[in-house]
């Protein structure tokens, strides 16, 4: 696990001016999305308190890391920099929200996926169901450029859809790329989202797929070897189904649950260090809420709603401490290792067997769960 480095903290809170730094190279700043006259904050994050005033010790600090990302970007290749040790204490020291949709794109290696024009064709071929719309109604009743059908992130959900058939729509997905359009332009944040769901959480979504049940039994396992009272309570007493506690938690990569700024510094930190990174937060989350479940007055049925959207106050007021406390978990990482292959063993059998309606499919536009190669997108180009 790599350790956090201290640094300048990525304050969420708005700087005045971060897009035209004028420490930024023009060319890349000029790149830059322009900033909403209304900040674009999801619904669903609950409302923190007003940030205190920055001094300019603190804006001058985030202006250099502002910059020093910039140059990063510039200077290494995204393949392979989840690897490089300047990127990872880079990660730990924080992200400006002014080039976070930049920093997960190279994070990812985005930009390798992309393919000019695609996006639009894809879109095209997709369909806009009743229940996608319904769900964006209830999670972005505030903004409709999301809620539009014809807006990007509308297009977005069609695209992948269409791209990657085997894979199901669900309200998950809608959290996810509605996170990421709200800090990139269409195109950066279409091929971004296909990178983190390749890179990590498409089997969660994928058609037969035991993703979910091996992760449910292994966090239940984790659970139980961080804090046995708590797995008791929580699996047996509470009757918490571990499946759907990481549904909500890991299949949204913790959009419906985390304040606004703890929750984009899990992105920044989960794109670096990936899915075990899931775990470590799930862990600490119950941490902060152990003590309200093991209170007398709570109803065990409840238990699962609570955990799915938890009061914000059950958190580190500031981000970074929030991180520092999650990396600092202590996780039996190669013991879950070993345990998964045993699960997916036992979990096989049950499988059942996906039924394929071969009218529909009209090779080569349908591709697989495991294939957004170039040469597989140049076909529906």
């Amino acid at each position: 696990m790599v350790k956090p480095v201290g640094g300048a903290k990525s304050d969420e809170g708005s700087v005045d001016g971060v897009y035209d730094s004028p420490t930024s190279p023009a060319s890349f700043a000029a790149s830059l999305p322009v900033p909403p006259s209304v900040p674009i904050v999801p619904v669903w994050q609950q409302k923190q308190p007003d940030a205190p005033a920055q001094t300019p010790a603190q804006i001058e600090a985030y202006r250099n890391l502002e910059f020093r990302w910039v140059m990063l970007m510039q200077t290494l290749k995204p393949a392979g920099a989840r690897k490089q040790k300047k990127v990872k204490k880079i990660v730990w020291e924080g992200v400006p929200n002014s080039v976070r949709g930049k920093v997960w794109a190279y994070l990812t290696d985005a930009n390798a996926r992309a393919i000019p024009d695609i996006l639009e064709k894809l879109a095209g071929r997709g369909e806009k169901s009743s229940v996608m719309m319904k769900d964006l109604d209830r999670l972005f009743p505030d903004q409709p450029h999301l809620r539009d059908p014809n807006g990007s992130l509308v297009k977005l959900l069609q695209a992948y859809l269409a791209l990657v058939p085997d894979v199901q729509y669900d309200r998950e997905l809608a959290m996810i790329a509605g996170n990421i359009v709200s800090l990139s332009p269409e195109e950066d944040a279409f091929w971004t989202f296909v990178a983190v769901m390749d890179n990590q959480i498409r089997l969660y979504f994928a058609v037969n797929s035991l993703q979910l049940d091996v992760d449910g039994q292994l966090f239940a396992k984790a659970v139980e070897w961080m804090d046995a009272p708590l797995a008791k309570l929580l699996f047996e007493q509470c009757g918490v189904s571990p499946n759907l506690l990481c549904k909500a938690w890991f299949a949204s990569v913790f959009c419906n649950v985390l304040p606004s700024a703890h929750l984009q510094r899990v992105w920044d930190i989960y794109l670096l260090e990936g899915s075990s990174f899931l775990f470590r937060t799930g862990l600490v989350i119950l941490q902060s809420a152990k003590r309200h479940l093991m209170s007398p007055s709570t109803f065990p049925p409840s238990a699962l709603s609570y955990l799915t959207r938890p009061p914000a106050n059950i958190f580190d007021p500031d981000p970074d401490s929030f991180i520092h406390r999650v990396a600092s978990v202590r996780m039996r990482d190669d013991d879950l290792k070993r345990l998964r292959p045993k699960i997916e063993a036992q979990l096989k059998p049950l499988q059942r067997p996906q039924i394929v309606n071969r009218d529909i499919i009209k090779p080569p536009t349908i591709l697989n769960a495991h294939d957004t190669s170039k040469k597989a997108l140049t076909s529906v180009s």
